[in-house]
């Protein structure tokens, strides 16, 4: 391409979004050529659309990482509605990042954290009918939002059945990544700062008389910046992970499932286990559910904690690396299509998304208190 060259917007056919900078620079370091450091080469984007992107090469691919501009549904829904009008031909888009996680999945795997989820659908826990005994979904959450396209929906069937080669080649690409120099910071933290508590047992202080650990359910803002190991959480609590005990390094492992996405963190494992057992859901996040309408989407998160309340951010540059390392993998399965489109793809969306802080119709904003399991912040 001739320095200083315009790239046609209809030559990208792939498009990733990320909500934090983490998340894309970990993405940004999959990438084989960018559009302005590689090369002299731009693109155009509509006039209306304020969004952020990098645009390059990842393998064949001309892809374009989109940075949203914050966490939430509304944020990603309304960054969504832009970006498929600057880029009407994307075929693909992955929503790469990271997540909270269950300690299983559906198949009673182990969950570990730097394992990455592939999304098979986005459930939304705002969408339901909330009584005084709690929120009850209509019917099965599922049915609260539309489903991907049958092109996305085989794509994703492909992926499973490619489970160990994709996995072989996430271990490649996440290697590869954390030789460079930048990436040292996003090495694997080690098996003994993987902690899975029970749920039972609370990150707070046990023996304090004045701050707000003293009730039975609450937390001290003190205390949830705490780490478990400066905190003194007592060890007798901690659930005996299979895959931690080896003490050969593994690579991550890829699981397949439902992703709730909600405009709350979860930090409650009460919570996260009522969503496992009555949602089979695995993974957790803010954004899933503003961008599953409305684009051909793939969701790909890295395992960061174990939405709980001893969550913290010490496996987050591992977990995005591992989730770049696993878009890439993804991508090399990825059959272009230069006929297909967005809009021969996206489904329906059934919801509306305001400006503001609600969504026009079904969404509110997530409260900490669910058939009496709550959330601390």
């Amino acid at each position: 391409m001739s320095p200083g060259a315009t790239v046609d917007n209809s030559h990208f056919h792939i498009g990733i979004l990320c909500a934090l900078p983490l998340e894309s620079r970990a993405v940004r370091g999959m990438f084989d050529e960018i559009d302005g450091f590689d090369n002299d080469s731009h693109f155009t984007q509509a006039s209306t659309d304020t969004g952020s992107y990098t645009a390059g090469k990842i393998g064949p691919h001309r892809v374009v990482l989109g940075h949203l501009p914050g966490m939430g549904l509304v944020e990603t829904a309304n960054f969504a509605q832009r970006f498929r009008y600057s880029f009407a031909n994307l075929q693909l888009v992955l929503l790469v990042g990271i997540c909270g996680g269950s300690p299983r999945d559906d198949k009673k795997h182990e969950i570990i954290l730097g394992d990455v989820i592939i999304g098979r659908k986005a459930i939304n826990p705002d969408l339901g009918r909330r009584y005084q005994d709690g929120l009850q979904s209509r019917s099965r959450m599922e049915d609260t939002l539309g489903r991907q396209s049958p092109e996305i929906r085989g794509f994703i069937k492909k992926l499973e059945s490619y489970k160990t080669p994709l996995r072989e080649n996430t271990a490649r690409y996440l290697s590869r990544l954390l030789t460079k120099p930048e990436f040292q910071m996003s090495s694997y933290p080690g098996s003994d700062k993987d902690k899975l508590f029970e749920p039972i047992y609370l990150h707070k202080h046990y023996d304090s008389k004045r701050c707000h650990c003293k009730s039975q359910l609450g937390s001290c803002k003190a205390a949830r910046e705490t780490l478990c190991d400066q905190l003194g959480c007592d060890s007798k609590y901690l659930i005996q992970r299979d895959r931690l005990k080896s003490q050969v390094l593994t690579s991550p492992a890829l699981h397949f499932g439902t992703i709730e996405s909600g405009n709350a963190i979860i930090k409650c494992a009460n919570y996260r286990e009522h969503m496992f057992q009555t949602e089979n859901a695995i993974g957790f996040d803010m954004e899933s559910a503003g961008l599953w309408e409305y684009l051909p989407t793939v969701i790909v998160k890295g395992v960061c904690d174990y939405a709980d309340s001893h969550k913290n951010k010490l496996w987050q540059d591992y977990a995005a690396a591992s989730a770049a390392a696993c878009t890439r993998a993804v991508l090399d399965l990825w059959d272009r299509s230069p006929e297909r489109s967005i809009a021969s793809q996206a489904t329906v969306p059934t919801m509306v998304f305001n400006n503001g802080a609600n969504m026009t119709v079904g969404i509110q904003s997530q409260t900490a208190n669910i058939s009496g399991l709550t959330m601390n912040s």
